[in-house]
């Protein structure tokens, strides 16, 4: 009998919630586990400007499923079978070992989540190009 393949993914809003659910999907063995340093997983990002707007009372509307139950880490475990780390940091990658050492925000803990596959989708920030005569 073989370990079940440990797979870690950091980034918890658009990417990474749809890497472990299709990984459970297609590999249902697999231990999944989602860190992600905020408090709302899987949010709409694309619905943030609704918010903005007045469409949306509570911002808690862009986790919900079209059937309004809220995806949170209650949800992911047991609706997608993978568990949900959030207020949870990553802050360091140990190829070597294939472990990421990671970081409760609030208690300032830390400690080592082992590895066998590691997705990182944690987005990324805008590069703005240093061109002559951008800002006209």
């Amino acid at each position: 009998m073989h370990k079940p393949l440990r797979v870690l993914i950091i980034g918890g809003v658009a990417c990474g919630p749809k890497a472990a659910s299709r990984l459970k999907r297609l590999l249902p063995e697999s231990e999944v586990t989602m860190v992600d340093r905020g408090r709302l997983v899987s949010y709409g990002a694309c619905g943030l400007p609704y918010y903005v707007e007045g469409r949306y009372s509570n911002i808690g509307a862009l986790v919900e499923t079209p059937a309004g139950v809220a995806r949170n880490a209650v949800f992911f475990e047991k609706v997608k079978g993978f568990k949900t780390l959030t207020g949870t940091e990553g802050i360091f990658i140990n190829r070597e070992q294939r472990k990421v050492r990671i970081k409760d925000i609030d208690s300032g803990e830390e400690r080592d989540l082992p590895y066998d596959k590691l997705i990182l989708a944690t987005g990324s920030r805008a590069v703005t190009p240093s061109i002559p005569g951008l800002s006209l």
